[in-house]
């Protein structure tokens, strides 16, 4: 008599990994705080952008009658205008030297190569109010070293707290300083992970510094440098901390500087709000500059795909 084998089957992942809701568990404590302090003020701005509030009375429905009394006024206009030569300007000259910083830095070794690093990520993790307060003095059109520099040069002293045109350049100089270390670190970290065979094929080839940077660096360097250019973009449609502090704003005062030429949309968005009491106007701003946002990070990933697919 014949007895046929048992066949033992498989038993499915799922059955043996037991019910999912223990790892959702885990992400509740998370997903209550993100829920909490990023989704709900995101929605409560966008339902604050269509109504009239001062934080007392019940807000009251207008539409979008906000939205256009922010796109015609001149005040949002000159703050937008500001942010988008600022944006234009600081991000790509703070990748530049943020780049020529980590190809320096990485051929050197050491002692000297490990005090570089530090030297030049130290401006980063300055506090900002005591950045603005050394750059306001070296700033000073008066007694600042910047201006004793340029006149021992021959040059002319320039009007850094008066002229809008000198006010923007000299914020773009203290941003840069203040964020070169940080795009450093993380391109350097990029450089550390590049392959050596890489570049010695490359000599093999005949290949000059400028070359290797062209051919090896940058190419395999697109993911760091997409990464450190999204935070760029990001953080700099966010500017608030330095412009408010070098121009001294205060909501009884005015913001900006003199022509406000350094008012941006964040600080117009707080004097609106918690100085005039105009949440929904600064409800709108927020919404525009989330808007402005989202296209430049929707632009970002469609050039990193387009890289991908070279």
């Amino acid at each position: 008599m014949t007895t046929k084998s048992a066949v033992k089957r498989p038993s499915r992942p799922g059955r043996a990994l037991g019910p999912a809701w223990p790892a959702y568990l885990m992400l509740g404590p998370f997903l209550s705080v993100y829920l909490l302090f990023v989704v709900a003020p995101i929605v409560l701005t966008f339902v604050l952008s269509f109504t009239q509030w001062n934080g007392v009375t019940s807000p009251k429905f207008v539409g979008t009658d906000t939205f256009d009394a922010m796109l015609h006024s001149a005040s949002v206009t000159k703050a937008f205008t500001n942010l988008i030569i600022y944006v234009v300007i600081t991000v790509p000259l703070g990748m530049a030297v943020g780049l020529g910083l980590a190809l320096f830095i990485n051929r050197l070794s050491g002692r000297l190569g490990a005090f570089m690093r530090s030297a030049v990520f130290f401006p980063y993790i300055m506090p900002l109010f005591i950045t603005a307060l050394i750059w306001r003095w070296m700033l000073d059109p008066s007694f600042g070293i910047i201006d004793q520099i340029l006149v021992a040069l021959g040059g002319p002293a320039l009007d850094w707290r008066q002229d809008p045109v000198f006010m923007m350049a000299g914020l773009i100089i203290v941003d840069i300083w203040h964020s070169a270390g940080f795009n450093m670190l993380l391109l350097l970290a990029g450089l550390k992970s590049i392959p050596a065979e890489l570049y010695e094929a490359a000599k093999l080839d005949g290949a000059g510094v400028g070359r290797e940077i062209w051919s090896v660096t940058l190419p395999q360097l697109r993911p760091v440098f997409f990464m450190v250019t999204a935070n760029a973009f990001i953080s700099a449609f966010q500017v608030f901390d330095l412009p408010w502090l070098l121009t001294e704003s205060q909501a009884s005062k005015g913001t900006g500087g003199p022509h406000q030429g350094l008012l941006f949309p964040v600080m117009e968005a707080v004097i609106r709000s918690t100085g005039g009491m105009r949440f929904g106007d600064a409800a709108v701003i927020g919404v525009l500059l989330l808007g402005l946002i989202a296209l430049t990070t929707a632009v970002s990933f469609l050039i990193r795909r387009r890289w991908e697919d070279d």
